[in-house]
């Protein structure tokens, strides 16, 4: 699903726990994260290598779960209509 691809951490490859986003838009479990950037001392995202100019703690959650949303309702199916006897 969108909301399962999206929230996805690029480390562990499971759903994110306790979900934090770069700013470059790479999502993470904040213990992978942060076990991540003890172990290398630098502040660089783990998938693309991009530099931080400061440890993210707090990704922008809401805007991702309105873009999920938003997702939802652009591929949510029309009700059916309700079939019509023509039998006489």
């Amino acid at each position: 699903s969108v909301l399962t691809e999206n929230l996805q951490c690029f480390i562990c490859l499971e759903v994110s726990n306790d979900p934090m986003m770069t700013p470059c838009g790479h999502n993470f479990c904040k213990a992978c994260l942060k076990e991540c950037w003890e172990s290398s001392h630098d502040n660089t995202c783990p998938c693309c290598k991009e530099n931080l100019t400061k440890r993210v703690d707090l990704g922008d959650i809401e805007q991702l779960l309105s873009e999920c949303q938003s997702s939802y309702h652009e591929t949510k199916p029309e009700p059916h209509e309700k079939a019509v006897n023509t039998k006489q």
